[in-house]
């Protein structure tokens, strides 16, 4: 993922993919949640719910966007996220997962 300027606002769209690489359709998943943390395994520092910052942008393709805000974004640092959707029965499962490069607007 490519890095971002602290305090900025960034919408960051996944494709959701099974193991084989194939795109998932979302149709029908009822929750998609994004967490930004210091480290994997870390208290949360931001959490973005279906509704409240997470959109299925395109259900058919496996669209999921991310929308950041500068208060998000009011950091310094490499930073743990992660994105899980929830389909029709419950069923939970971490889409991707990575780390995010917050730089120094001065840089």
């Amino acid at each position: 993922m490519e890095p971002i300027y602290r305090r900025n606002e960034k919408d960051l769209v996944l494709t959701v993919t099974d193991g084989a690489g194939g795109v998932v359709d979302l149709t029908g998943f009822t929750a998609a949640t994004f967490t930004l943390a210091r480290k994997r395994g870390a208290a949360a520092l931001v959490t973005k719910t279906l509704g409240s910052g997470v959109a299925i942008t395109d259900a058919t393709n496996g669209e999921v966007t991310i929308t950041l805000s500068g208060v998000d974004t009011d950091r310094i640092g490499d930073f743990y996220w992660e994105c899980k959707v929830t389909d029709a029965v419950a069923n939970d499962t971490t889409v991707n997962s990575g780390y995010l490069t917050l730089l120094d607007t001065t840089q």
